[in-house]
């Protein structure tokens, strides 16, 4: 735990130490917001009902209210990770230049987290690298909201229409970050039926939408509405089964002026709540869903912005209930009066993270256990009498039911277990484990288990719906979560994409994110650290180094490592070798060079930020012909090198060419090849224009001794066995210029 507490605090240090341009005061300022719903955290953490209803409500108000366009809000409904890292990509690729506009960036998150990071489907997505991930946006404010379990982690260091107006007042002289957490670092936080939402989520856009505007300006900055979040969270969990949530913050921000987050002045339906109206009030919409709350203070008037739509709003004051209804429209005001109102215990909670103890005990139910079970087939023997015990022995003579299996299971069809399995599980047929099996599963046709395996599934067919640290051998393999070991099969598949470290030995390999070794005709993955290893390797994204070897590479994102293949593809490389290699983002050059041996070349370069091909074309005058006359001789090729950058001007590079002869194109196919083996330096002389030369060593193989052959001076004809063979060698020199 401190060293968590000491990165947070290094990562809101850099966070606060962002450099920013120096913009003019009129610099038109563009929000950007990623809004995040996720309802499931992993078979092991119950499903949320709210989490991504709230995630839409909190983004509506953005739209609304918040000066964000349709077009820069992007909202995920249950992502995985890899998932949230591209919308990051996408957003980061939506934001203007520095001196174009400044920009500032919500995000904003529903659903489950623990002390490590946000929970997606059961895949963290860590604090750290969501710190990491925002720190690296080049915006002027940060304004990060995540309501889950514990995800005061987060802050630990401390604890639609635009409406362009408020983006260009003094809260545009603003800059750097705030983390605003739904609760401390070791709680839990909470959704409510009645609220049909979350504690934190519903109070926060009730304050957005102008119950926090304590200054009554109809703009709702960032300290008032997570002071009212705050306030109207803990007052109303105090007394809940999860017990009070403290929402958490960790704000930096500089500058003069507060952020504003929402302003309701014009362009939507204002309800004026009138200063003789006292108590707690609900606003339902046409459907009934609650749509703001708050406490109503005598003597105080409270404006509201809301969607135009037909309202019923409900008054709680000293054990007294009363109801009005108010039609609102766009652009016009409305007002609540005390006259237009006519008469009319523990909220049961759930928590947002790891199960609460309590919810925990009401789910668990004591298992009858018995030392050995027999069925005949399942619900004949003793299952029907005791279906859900757990066994430590059982014999089906064709198939049997079980609570568990906490030993030995043998069964001419069938095996299902209801409840976890460790140990042995011998079937005919199908071994099925509803949730996680422990030891060996045998099959002759198929094993299933619903939560995943550690140690060995063996058949034709496995599934895992979770976890598989061990090995699946098989045709067919699938884990639906990591895999941390092995899948031996025609086809293997680790579907989601959570680091998993193993390997993927068949003729189909895919992987949703795999540290490790993918062996396979085709192999594919999402996200791969490691190696692919086949004659077809595609892959989207490697966040460590990557090697590609095989006949095919592709990658959609850039390659952070090496490629080695007949064809090369991929938007950038850090490296890579092929006959052709598609690097679209980098740049081809246009480069030309003459040698000692009278040629001269002329092609284009291109390739990766460490490797290179040069495709050309060129002549040799020093050479003899048929009838071993002077003559011109003409060349194409193909060169592959590395090269290293010393400084922003000064390089060395290496390589190898292969350059075919013929005098006419019938000694074409006479196969008279020169290969050249180059040394050298470059040195950039313009900004367009870069030297390059050096030493090189030249072999030449005649296929056809008689045909046309170079003759430079101090060449050496090597003896060979076959008379139908000549090779020469010799040294040479080469000087060259890059363009562009």
């Amino acid at each position: 735990m401190t060293r968590l507490l000491c990165t947070l605090l290094l990562l809101a240090s850099a966070l606060a130490s962002l450099p920013t341009s120096a913009l003019a005061q009129g610099t038109p300022t563009q929000r950007f917001a990623l809004v995040v719903g996720a309802n499931k955290g992993g078979s092991d953490r119950v499903t949320l009902r709210y989490a991504i209803k709230d995630a839409q409500s909190f983004g509506a108000v953005l739209e609304e209210l918040g000066g964000v366009q349709q077009k820069q809000l992007l909202f995920l409904k249950e992502p995985s990770p890899y998932t949230l890292d591209v919308a990051l990509d996408d957003i980061a690729a939506k934001l203007p230049r520095p001196e174009q506009a400044r920009s500032e960036l919500i995000f904003y998150y529903s659903g489950h987290s623990d002390e490590v990071g946000l929970l997606l489907g059961g895949e963290h997505f860590s604090y750290e690298r969501l710190r990491a991930r925002l720190a690296a946006l080049p915006v002027d404010v940060r304004v990060v909201i995540l309501d889950s379990c514990a995800s005061g982690n987060l802050t630990r260091a401390k604890g639609g229409r635009r409406m362009p107006a408020f983006l260009s007042d003094a809260s545009t002289h603003v800059k750097g970050h705030a983390f605003l957490t739904s609760s401390a670092e070791d709680e839990a936080a909470q959704e409510s039926d009645r609220l049909g939402g979350s504690f934190f989520t519903h109070y926060l856009i009730s304050g957005m939408r102008g119950a926090a505007d304590t200054t009554g300006d109809r703009r709702v900055t960032l300290n008032e509405a997570y002071q009212f979040a705050f306030q109207e969270t803990l007052s109303r969990t105090e007394h809940t089964l999860g017990g009070a949530q403290h929402a958490a913050y960790d704000i930096n921000l500089s500058g003069h002026g507060d952020l504003v987050l929402t302003e309701y002045s014009k362009g939507v339906a204002v309800l004026t709540i009138d200063a003789d109206v006292s108590g707690h009030l609900y606003i339902r919409g046409e459907r009934g869903q609650l749509i703001a709350e708050l406490e109503k203070q005598p003597g105080r008037t409270v404006e509201l912005g809301l969607p135009a739509a037909d309202y019923q709003i409900q008054l709680r004051a000293q054990e007294r209930a009363q109801r009005a209804n108010l039609v609102l429209k766009r652009g016009q005001n409305a007002r609540l009066t005390a006259s237009m109102f006519s008469d009319a215990g523990i909220e049961r909670t759930t928590m947002r993270g790891d199960q609460h103890a309590a919810l925990a005990s009401e789910r668990a139910s004591p298992k009858t256990s018995i030392p050995i079970g027999v069925d005949l087939l399942p619900w004949i023997g003793t299952s029907s009498i005791w279906p859900d015990a757990q066994r430590r022995f059982s014999f089906n003579i064709l198939g049997g039911v079980s609570g568990g299996i906490t030993g030995f299971e043998l069964a001419g069809l069938l095996n299902i277990t209801s409840g976890a399995m460790r140990g042995v599980q011998l079937a005919g047929l199908t071994n099925v484990v509803d949730a996680r099996a422990q030891g060996i599963q045998l099959a002759g046709v198929a094993n299933l288990t619903r939560a995943g395996v550690r140690a060995a599934q063996l058949a034709p067919l496995n599934l895992a719906m979770g976890d598989v640290v061990g090995a699946q051998v098989g045709a067919f393999n699938l884990t639906a979560h990591t895999l941390r070991g092995l899948q031996l099969g025609a086809i293997n598949v680790q579907a989601l994409r959570q680091p998993g470290v193993g390997l993927q030995l068949g003729a189909v390999n895919h992987s949703g994110y795999m540290r490790g070794l993918q062996l396979g005709a085709i192999n594919h993955a999402f996200n791969a650290s490691g190696a692919q290893l086949g004659a077809i390797n595609i892959l989207h994204r490697n966040p460590g180094g990557i090697l590609q070897l095989g006949a095919i590479n592709i990658a959609t994102r850039p390659v952070t490592g090496f490629s080695l293949g007949v064809i090369n593809i991929s938007p950038a490389s850090s490296a890579s070798l092929g006959i052709i290699n598609v690097h679209w983002e980098q740049p081809w050059q246009p480069t030309a060079w003459a040698s000692s041996e009278g040629g001269v070349q002329a092609g284009v370069r291109h390739g990766g930020d460490h490797t290179y091909n040069i495709y050309h074309v060129g002549a040799q005058a020093l050479a003899r012909d048929n009838q071993q006359a002077r003559s011109a001789l003409y060349t194409f090729g193909a060169t592959w090198g590395l090269r290293r950058a010393w400084s922003e001007r000064l390089g060395g590079q290496a390589d190898l060419g292969m350059h075919w002869l013929f005098a006419t194109p019938r000694d074409i196919g006479d196969s008279n090849v020169l290969y050249k083996a180059r040394l050298g330096a470059s040195r950039k002389v313009l900004d367009w224009a870069t030297l390059y030369g050096g030493p090189s060593f030249n072999l030449q193989l005649l296929q056809n001794p008689n045909g046309p052959r170079l003759d430079p001076m101090g060449s050496r004809e090597i003896a060979t066995r076959s008379q139908d063979i000549a090779l020469l060698m010799w040294p040479g020199l080469y000087l060259g210029v890059d363009l562009l």
